[in-house]
């Protein structure tokens, strides 16, 4: 509670305590070892995984996956990928280490191998992600679309909605015929009716339950970049929005209309993201610099505490009216924000904006280290440094608003974006799919049968993917039979049990 309220120190101090009481716990080891980081005491926490590998080889997984996600936050990828990949080799279905390993990959441009490890998030109890009950299968990219009903359902947040909306057209383009319906929250339903109208109907989610849902296949927004094969190459550029009225903020012809908003409400990064109104006020002294508050919610304490003019528009309410936020947005010369969902909003309607980045950003869109994104080319990059402070992020904004301010519009327009990665070569390897494998678990019989099996096959100079079968609380799937494999619904529910085969 400490952490998600931003109060590390407070954080450090109870877990310390509670490992003092009980260091062989596994639950508050982790908890003290997350504390070690918010601390920036990174060396510490490793040293703690690493004893707990060596006395309590049954957590090796657990601690693994841990290192992943701490090697991540400090941008040291190889050693993340590396300590993920190890936490696989123990068990290839473990949900956790396959998201760590998804995310790293995202971060480092490789998208290939990150969206399939990114589908176990399904499997992470708590992640919090929507899905309708229907027993409609789920589109993976395989079935022809044309003549047949896709529904596509929102399963995060708005922000992410604004991000992945732009595969919504690149499925049209694929399948011209297909009837595709979106599955929305209520205050995106302006958004789809005015800019993607000839793409998708739109159903809401709040009508949904307890009705039959029909369709020939479904799909979650964010899955369809891994059913249409996208790489960093094949990105889709953003829709173009349409906009209800054009808004004038301006006093003065000159005058440029900064867009700002400064915090978020997510429970587990709000903290890390987040900056104060006031951080703000060596912006408002800019000559000619109009500050517009975007802010989503209530804050007009936080205004009326603040010694600087802003204005406000009583007449839209960014959270309820996404429509109206981004009729507010483009009539911004710029906006400038922490990571949420105005910068997507500014990035999917291409108005220049500019994104405060924590150290550890955000994995889906930012990528590693970059001052540009290809997901929006009008959006520039301020990432802390390893202080992770945003005082100094700010100063860099401030100096480049001045120059704005003196006639330098080019400094609107982010940097060049870094060179891709060249796609990796073919696997020239003949291939070969283990069914059922049972070498990370089950008695020792299936154990050595199946990794005999692995090694003959990799010994003859097979690349071996291992599809194994587990007994987990969430999703028990028996084993197929030969009659099993023409069932469209069994191939459905198999490839959402083992998303990476």
């Amino acid at each position: 509670a400490q952490a998600n309220a931003g109060d590390y120190t407070k954080e450090h101090h109870y877990a310390s305590q509670a490992y003092e009481l009980d260091p062989d716990n596994l639950k508050i080891a982790t908890d003290y070892a997350l504390a070690l980081q918010h601390q920036g005491r990174y060396e510490e926490a490793l040293s703690l995984y690493d004893r707990f590998i060596t006395d309590h080889p049954d957590t090796t997984l657990h601690f693994l996956v841990n290192k992943a996600n701490l090697y991540k936050s400090v941008h040291k990828l190889d050693l993340a990928v590396e300590a993920a990949q190890k936490a696989l080799s123990i068990a290839p279905n473990n949900a956790e280490a396959q998201v760590a390993l998804g995310q790293i990959n995202q971060l480092m441009k490789n998208y290939p191998d990150s969206w399939a490890a990114l589908e176990w998030n399904w499997h992470i109890p708590g992640r919090g992600k929507f899905r309708p009950t229907s027993d409609i299968p789920l589109w993976y990219g395989d079935d022809d679309l044309n003549d047949k009903t896709l529904l596509v359902f929102e399963d995060q947040g708005v922000g992410d909605s604004l991000l992945f909306m732009r595969f919504l057209p690149a499925v049209k383009a694929r399948y011209p015929d297909c009837h595709i319906q979106i599955m929305a929250e209520r205050k995106m339903d302006e958004i789809y009716q005015r800019s993607l109208s000839d793409i998708c109907e739109v159903i809401f989610k709040q009508d949904s339950a307890g009705r039959i849902l029909q369709a020939d296949f479904m799909c979650a927004l964010s899955s369809l970049p891994m059913a249409l094969g996208t790489d960093i190459h094949t990105l889709p550029a953003p829709p173009l929005l349409s906009i209800r009225d054009a808004l004038n903020y301006k006093q003065r012809e000159d005058d440029l209309i900064i867009g700002l908003t400064w915090k978020t409400v997510n429970i587990s990064v709000g903290a890390r993201r987040s900056v104060e109104l006031s951080d703000f006020a060596a912006l408002a002294t800019i000559p000619g610099v109009r500050l517009l508050n975007l802010q989503y919610g209530d804050t007009k304490t936080e205004r009326e505490a603040c010694d600087f003019d802003m204005i406000h528009d009583e007449a839209i309410n960014p959270y309820e009216d996404m429509q109206g936020h981004l009729d507010q947005i483009n009539a911004c010369d710029l906006v400038i924000s922490i990571d949420n969902t105005t910068v997507h909003a500014a990035g999917t309607l291409g108005k220049p904006v500019w994104v405060l980045l924590p150290y550890e950003c955000y994995w889906r869109a930012f990528h590693h280290d970059d001052e540009a994104t290809p997901w929006y080319p009008s959006m520039r990059l301020y990432r802390q440094d390893e202080g992770r402070l945003f005082e100094p992020v700010i100063k860099r904004i401030a100096q480049d608003l001045h120059d704005v301010a003196d006639g330098k519009k080019e400094r609107l327009e982010p940097p060049a974006p870094a060179p891709l990665p060249q796609p990796p070569a073919p696997n020239q390897k003949p291939r070969a799919l283990l069914m059922n494998d049972t070498s990370d678990w089950y008695h020792w019989g299936c154990n050595a049968t199946s990794t005999a099996i692995k090694d003959a096959l990799r010994g003859k100079g097979y690349d071996v993917t291992s599809a194994p079968f587990l007994e987990t609380g969430q999703t028990t799937m028996r084993p197929p039979n030969l009659s099993d494999f023409d069932s469209r619904i069994y191939f459905s529910d198999y490839m959402f049990t083992q998303p990476t085969l």
